[in-house]
């Protein structure tokens, strides 16, 4: 088995020039938008396995050995859970928070996975930020959480930020951004926030 570690390294250039263009089209300095993709592809969470070939040794005839290869493809893991528990809160940061470029770590989270995904691309911003964070930080261990329930907390979050509270109809236009791109699922009266996404590549 011969791992292609070059396919690696030119699937993570790839993702890297990605949301560089986007996080600097957002207005961050490129200076910010470097460290901040270099995190985001280093940081818990993300995981990225090689393609490999394998060869397969067949049989031999009077004039030749008949063989051949196959290629397994490569995976990319993005597990959201590992990354927003490895990521000090945002309201514990309070003031700090523009320093750290967190709002900025998240945004590109979201970005590289809808860009995995593959789906329709949406602008996202602080608020999706906030939103995401919070959610992550107060839901049950099975990944759930009551809509209502987040709703204030939410809020509360976005006050502690000195962010203007979100009216209930735009709350749920951003928890529908996010469902559209498979952060979460409304099921009732709770939302299911989406743990880990695999894509393979080759």
């Amino acid at each position: 088995m011969i791992y292609m570690y070059e396919k690696q390294e030119e699937k993570i250039a790839y993702l890297y020039e990605i949301l560089q263009k986007k996080l600097i089209q957002s207005g961050a300095s490129e200076e910010i938008v470097d460290v901040t993709v270099d995190s985001v592809l280093k940081e818990n969470g993300f995981e990225i396995n090689p393609p490999c070939m394998q060869i397969v040794m067949g049989y031999i005839t009077m004039t030749s050995m008949k063989s051949g290869s196959s290629i397994k493809p490569g995976n990319i893991i993005l597990n959201a859970r590992k990354f927003f528990k490895a990521l000090p809160s945002l309201i514990l940061l309070g003031a700090d928070v523009v320093e750290y470029n967190l709002f900025l770590k998240i945004i590109a989270f979201i970005t590289l996975w809808q860009e995995l995904l593959e789906l329709s691309k949406i602008t996202f911003n602080e608020d999706e930020a906030i939103i995401l964070n919070a959610l992550w930080s107060n839901c049950k261990k099975n990944n759930t959480i009551n809509i209502d329930e987040s709703y204030q907390i939410v809020n509360e979050w976005r006050k502690r930020l000195s962010f203007a509270e979100l009216e209930w109809d735009e709350y749920m236009v951003q928890l529908e951004k996010l469902e559209k791109i498979r952060c979460l699922k409304r099921i009732d009266t709770f939302m299911l926030l989406c743990e880990e996404i695999q894509v393979e590549y080759k």
